[in-house]
């Protein structure tokens, strides 16, 4: 397992945060198809990331997040609730770290929320992904088979904070409400016009 961290400051709110701690990590192919050594060593990563207060992981774990026909649950999946019992900590529920938030079908990169990390409160995941193209679209050829799906993920602030002022918010009702009477106005001048020119048709038929 190989990884890096590194802490962002904000020159001003993101999400309501002023900074972020990401972690970047691999899993070599060949270790990650061996389960006990791949919980291991997915361990340390939770570990070492809950010391330095990671928020957010984002990883290539091979096999680690693959489910094979003879267990039911993935390296990451056993690795993460190990983690989770250890330090009391609840994941996200109905996300019980099945797989990577971004993650492609068939692909084993995405992004790990921190269970111990402020942003399970603070804020949620809009939207996740990734990013579909064809092998083509990078000037690959048929044979080449070691690219991956490029990930996303989206958080925004859990309870948005409008600071508007009193007085801003009574100028904004002001004026909804002239400009709701200044529909009315000229919707009657139009109706006005409409009736003035029909009686004006009609008295000319009776002359």
């Amino acid at each position: 397992m190989s990884y890096s961290i590194a802490r962002y400051e904000f020159k001003f709110p993101i999400a309501g945060r002023t900074s972020l701690t990401i972690a970047g990590a691999h899993l070599n192919n060949h270790w990650a198809k061996r389960r006990d050594i791949a919980k291991d060593a997915l361990g340390d990563l939770l570990e070492t990331c809950c010391t330095h207060n990671v928020d957010i992981i984002g990883c290539d774990l091979n096999q680690a997040v693959a489910l094979r026909k003879t267990h039911r649950t993935s390296p990451l999946f056993e690795a993460m609730k190990k983690f989770c019992r250890r330090h009391s900590v609840t994941s996200e529920p109905g996300y019980p770290y099945v797989s990577l938030y971004g993650q492609a079908p068939g692909d084993c990169c995405g992004f790990i929320i921190m269970p111990t990390s402020s942003i399970n409160t603070e804020c949620v995941v809009a939207r996740h992904g990734w990013a579909p193209y064809e092998l083509n679209d990078l000037g690959l050829r048929r044979t080449d088979r070691d690219a991956h799906y490029p990930t996303h993920m989206w958080l925004r602030e859990t309870k948005r904070k409008y600071r508007r002022s009193a007085d801003g918010w009574a100028n904004d009702v002001a004026k909804k409400v002239k400009q709701k009477k200044e529909k009315q106005k000229k919707k009657l001048e139009a109706k006005g016009a409409v009736e003035e020119k029909r009686w004006a048709k009609k008295k000319a038929r009776k002359e």
